[in-house]
């Protein structure tokens, strides 16, 4: 009985109910605080909003489609901001999109066959026959820095437009139709996604109607259609557990661009102000003749003219940009880029202010957020593309019903080249000749498959003997039969080998399981 008392009276803490409460009503200012960082003072009120604790999703659901619009017209009319997304779903994507390798030892024929037939899915992967694979991931690049994710609808075409027996397609979505609908079942639909007890997609509400097209499948405006989670990629960046939709990748950027907006503004303003009063008059003596402040006098170029007794002209000097704010325009410029580990050189295109060292350290940690994107895209969307594909495929009769075990895929993504493409080869070599790596490293390394490498060169070998013709030299011998190479030759074949390496360079690889 006593116990029970003094729970009542204490709580669940050894402190009186009292006293919590006198201390919860106690002004922020006049608490104790361990943490210095957690204190709200008048200096520092204006910077911590007062909503702070809303969820992510709370707070998406209120301003995503503003962020969106807003992250788009930015990408609009900021050549900054659109060249740096033009560039990074370049070095993301490349011109030709990520390569497939599939291998097997046990059935050869398999791993051909299934290339084959995701290579001829891929160039028809839009389901509106418009666009491949590359353009479409382009598109998802894209779409992740203005609108925050992609979204992908899994749908199959007519027989007649199927793929040796593969109807399955990609219908990308704008992520604006992905809304609540009308009336929602269990009361866990969050911006336009039904979710289970534990945060799993489970229905995506499709917007039927969309203002930039026509009327879908004739149903009148603002119908929504209820699609399957398993029909459906979307993809995102996870800031915390729970999230239902994506942050656009510009938005922590957007109040920097208005600022660089703003003050190339002004400053455009200060430079035709001076250039506007070209030349200004005025007098130190006291007897000088009385003129109107506003009065002017228009005077032609190349010409002589005099000024009032007393007077004398003086022309105004722009004072403006300022060196201190080139340094700070390029240092807001960076920030437009950080989301992605893009470093300033390539935001503004240009490393006149970096060496060698500094460039290559620079464009390691562009190059390492690239390949983790590309690693993302490959598990989230290639990966399961192609499990789709080889399972039609084999219910088609196009492929064998089972897969052989030993079965490897291997996705060869683009990569930035080397900064010295020479001095990369050369590392290579004194790693391969100390035994650090092996082969299957440096192959790998330059986005090659190293069974494909091996193949190449012996067809090559074949072709030289059938051609008659000698053997590349070994490093520092002389090739038999041939003559001793001129300078000018020794240049262009220089030119060459870092050419091949440059292009062998531009290659990274994914490796993804299917079982």
């Amino acid at each position: 009985m006593i116990a029970s008392l003094k729970s009542l009276w204490s709580g669940a803490t050894s402190e009186p109910w009292f006293r919590r409460a006198n201390s919860a009503r106690l002004a922020p200012d006049e608490r104790e605080r361990r943490f210095d960082a957690a204190k709200t003072t008048r200096l520092n009120r204006h910077q911590w909003p007062a909503d702070q604790g809303a969820t992510v999703n709370q707070d998406l659901e209120l301003d995503l489609p503003t962020l969106r619009q807003r992250c788009f017209h930015e990408m609009c009319h900021n050549a900054f901001v659109e060249g740096a997304i033009a560039t990074h779903v370049t070095d993301v994507v490349g011109p030709d999109g990520p390569v497939l390798e599939i291998d097997s030892q046990q059935q050869p024929d398999y791993a051909e066959r299934l290339k084959r037939i995701y290579g001829d899915v891929a160039a028809v992967a839009d389901a509106a026959g418009q666009h491949s694979l590359v353009e479409l991931l382009q598109q998802d690049v894209r779409l992740l820095w203005w609108a925050g994710e992609f979204i992908d609808q899994l749908v199959d075409v007519d027989e007649t437009q199927a793929v040796q027996g593969v109807t399955i397609r990609i219908h990308p979505v704008h992520p604006r139709r992905l809304k609540n609908p009308l009336t929602v079942g269990n009361g866990r639909t969050m911006m336009g996604i039904d979710r289970d007890r534990i945060g799993r997609p489970v229905t995506y509400y499709l917007e039927d109607f969309d203002t930039d097209q026509q009327t879908l499948a004739g149903r009148a405006g603002l119908a929504e259609t209820a699609v399957p989670a398993a029909h459906i990629i979307h993809g995102f960046r996870e800031l915390e557990p729970g999230q239902a939709r994506g942050v656009p990748w510009l938005t922590p950027s957007l109040e920097a661009i208005n600022d660089l907006r703003q003050c190339d503004k002004e400053i455009l303003d200060a430079i035709r102000s001076a250039a506007y009063f070209g030349v200004m008059l005025y007098t130190e003596h006291h007897s000088a003749k009385y003129l109107e402040v506003n009065e002017s006098v228009d005077m032609e170029r190349r010409t002589i003219r005099s000024c009032p007794p007393g007077w004398k002209p003086e022309q105004m000097t722009p004072q403006q940009p300022t060196t201190p704010y080139l340094e700070y325009r390029m240092e807001r410029q960076r920030e437009i880029g950080r989301q992605a580990n893009m470093p300033l050189m390539i935001v503004r295109l240009s490393s006149e202010r970096h060496n060698y060292s500094s460039a290559r350290f620079d464009g390691q940690r562009y190059d390492r957020g690239n390949k983790c994107l590309q690693a993302w895209l490959t598990r989230i969307k290639l990966q399961r593309l192609l499990k789709l594909i080889e399972r039609q495929a084999q219910l088609a009769g196009t492929l064998p019903k089972t897969r052989p075990a030993d079965l490897k895929v291997q996705w060869i993504w683009p990569v930035s080249p080397h900064v010295d493409p020479q001095k990369e080869a050369n590392a290579w070599e004194t790693l391969l000749r100390i035994g650090i790596v092996s082969e299957q490293d440096a192959a790998a390394a330059m986005g090659k498959n190293y069974e494909t490498v091996v193949a190449l060169r012996a067809a090559a070998k074949q072709l030289r003997q059938a051609a008659g013709l000698d053997e590349p030299a070994a490093a520092g011998e002389a090739a038999a039969g041939n003559a001793a190479l001129t300078k000018e030759e020794r240049g262009e074949v220089l030119q060459i080998v870092e050419d091949l390496l440059e292009d062998y360079s531009t290659r990274n690889v994914v490796e993804a399981s299917l079982n």
